[in-house]
């Protein structure tokens, strides 16, 4: 038996700034799932990693805000998931990016559920000729990230959210996220 059987294949940074990841895009961050063997890992399939809590505020003024036209914003009413996929190429007829991984969240307490996926800025070029696409074996990595808020349509408001990621036969692993929303100092 090999002694680094029992040894996971992929870790979940905790200690991270979930804030600091920008939506729509597909980069890495210090919140991004990572394989134990960057080159020859032997995981397939949807990695997620999210915050365990998160605490928006009550009322936010929009117009102190950016929003990009890729989603992205710096809104303190966010909640990114960071995610990581190695999948075969002839999943579902994927292209080989991010945009075709679909998010879902469900809120545990009255099952509505929400799903979204990347939004692509411009336009995806095809393969160039000459490039075989027919290898069943070949596998690509993507990088995602995604907002709740934002891709999904999630509201402000407290709940407690299942979320994982899907694509074709392949799930993610599965995070629970509490939301609070805080009250202003004028409510209280």
């Amino acid at each position: 038996m090999n002694e680094n059987s029992n040894k996971p294949l992929y870790v979940l940074p905790q200690d991270c700034d979930f804030m600091t990841i920008a939506s729509n895009t597909a980069s890495s961050s210090d919140c991004t799932p990572q394989l134990d063997d960057q080159y020859n890992s032997a995981f397939r399939g949807l990695l997620i990693n999210g915050p365990t809590a998160i605490t928006w505020p009550k009322t936010v003024v929009r117009e102190h805000y950016y929003y990009l036209p890729n989603g992205s914003n710096n809104s303190p009413h966010r909640l990114l998931i960071a995610g990581l996929g190695i999948v075969l190429d002839t999943t579902l007829g994927w292209d080989g990016d991010a945009y075709g991984i679909l998010l879902v969240a469900v809120n545990q307490h009255t099952a509505e559920a929400y799903s979204g996926t990347m939004q692509r800025l411009g336009f995806r070029a095809k393969r160039p000729p000459g490039i075989p696409d027919d290898n069943p074996a070949r596998t690509t990595k993507v990088l995602f990230n995604i907002d709740l808020v934002h891709n999904l349509g999630i509201p402000i408001r407290d709940a407690t959210y299942t979320v994982y990621a899907t694509l074709g036969q392949y799930q993610s692993n599965i995070i629970t996220i509490k939301t609070t929303v805080k009250q202003d100092i004028d409510d209280e």
